[in-house]
């Protein structure tokens, strides 16, 4: 494909051929999902239909989800105020009681309400994540990766609205 060295190729081929559909847009913008794909040098072959030639792919996308990273981001957010709300509840709770209020014990204790907060966050997390979406695997005009603009926008009362963004 153009583009892509030998090993980017062998890496979208295996991750291509193990789909059971890929979703593709023609140059021409229309989208196309293949059933069965099985990725060639020159083509996108399937069963049911002709092949596709490659020259005519622009973007290639399989499915996917966010699970794992959805887990991640929950169990991270979920753990600090867990911890937080442990640590002052285990001071709170000791001090009703009459009692001192030891450090390693407010440790433990925020430690295990974190650990709470880290699991109910996680679950949600890869809940909300695990919505199957597409993923592109391969564009053929992509934006080249670092880019610049700049933007001037006048107003009807006078002066200008100075933008400007950058793309890594």
């Amino acid at each position: 494909m153009p583009g892509l060295d030998s090993g980017a190729f062998a890496r979208l081929q295996a991750r291509v051929n193990a789909q059971d559909r890929v979703r593709i847009r023609t140059r021409s913008g229309e989208w196309v999902i293949i059933t069965q794909p099985y990725l060639t040098a020159n083509q996108l072959e399937t069963p049911a239909t002709s092949p596709v030639d490659l020259r005519y792919v622009a973007v290639m996308q399989v499915r996917g989800s966010s699970a794992g990273t959805g887990a991640m981001v929950g169990a991270g957010i979920g753990f600090v105020p867990g911890f937080v709300a442990g640590w002052a509840l285990a001071g709170f709770c000791f001090n009703l009681l009459g009692g001192d209020c030891p450090e390693p014990e407010r440790l433990r204790v925020g430690v295990t309400v974190g650990a709470v907060g880290a699991t109910i966050g996680g679950l949600l997390g890869a809940a909300i994540g695990a919505v199957p979406l597409w993923k592109t695997v391969y564009a053929r005009d992509r934006a080249s990766p670092l880019s610049a603009r700049l933007l001037l926008t006048p107003h009807s009362r006078g002066g200008v609205t100075l933008g400007a963004s950058v793309r890594f």
